[in-house]
């Protein structure tokens, strides 16, 4: 069951918020529109951020509400970028798009969250010294960096599972959320757990490695808001598996 509000329940929701109407993604009020409050903390009292989970979902939201609520009653929405192009991106700063949905500048906006100076700051404030390598910024960019490298399998392994589901149904095999959890012999067990269902098998193996300099480039790339996802999903694109038809691209 979705936890987000949808049609009357959305409606009833808005019409008891306070000022503007910003329609964000998320499913709660603790993801999305959590951050936004916060960032937005100055205009507390002028803004009121409702999720909504999903670009579409969000563009939707803002369609609706503004059909049902008086003209009086300002509605907007923010989403990922995720696709969109430097042109429509820019060209927010001169006019708000006509559906009222802007986009961020970065990929997503779990992207603002992986900035190290932002980290840093908040480290130095909750700690008379710093900790041992999380004592600069570099020290913090390489904490991230190390997080990333230590993402790609995960994001191989799930994105080598949802490429087979779309071609068959699931069979309780399932995503996995930490690289703590990962098999040891992960190529090995999916491999046989392709052969099991029939799929086709294509060239192109797991590389072992990624170098720090590729990496920082595809953390800079997120971070200016190209074509990439984020952490796990950003970096899985230098990955190609047994299975799922060789080297995965960035779409998801």
């Amino acid at each position: 069951m979705s936890r987000y509000p949808e049609g009357e329940a959305l409606l009833a929701a808005c019409r008891a918020g306070r000022g503007k109407l910003v329609i964000v993604e998320g499913e709660t009020d603790y993801e999305d529109p959590w951050f936004y409050g916060r960032w937005f903390g100055d205009l507390a009292r002028e803004l009121t951020f409702r999720p909504q989970n999903g670009h579409e979902k969000v563009v939707q939201a803002v369609r609706y509400l503004r059909e049902q609520l008086p003209p009086t009653r300002e509605v907007y929405g923010i989403r990922d970028r995720d696709f969109s192009d430097d042109a429509a991106v820019s060209a927010q700063a001169e006019a708000i798009p006509a559906d009222g949905v802007l986009c961020t500048r970065w990929y997503t906006l779990e992207n603002y969250l992986l900035v190290a100076e932002g980290w840093f700051r908040v480290i130095t404030a909750m700690h008379r010294r710093a900790p041992a390598l999380w004592d600069t910024v570099d020290a913090v960019q390489a904490q991230i960096d190390g997080a990333y490298r230590e993402c790609l399998p995960l994001a191989a392994w799930n994105y080598t599972l949802r490429s087979e589901y779309q071609r068959l149904p699931r069979d309780g095999r399932s995503h996995i959320e930490h690289p703590k959890a990962m098999p040891t012999r992960p190529e090995t067990e999916l491999s046989e757990w392709g052969k099991a269902r029939g799929a086709p098998r294509r060239s192109g193996i797991v590389t072992g490695s990624v170098s720090s300099g590729w990496v920082r480039r595809r953390r800079m790339s997120c971070r200016a808001g190209s074509r990439a996802k984020s952490c796990s999903r950003c970096c899985s694109s230098a990955f190609r598996w047994p299975l799922g038809g060789g080297r995965m691209p960035t779409t998801w």
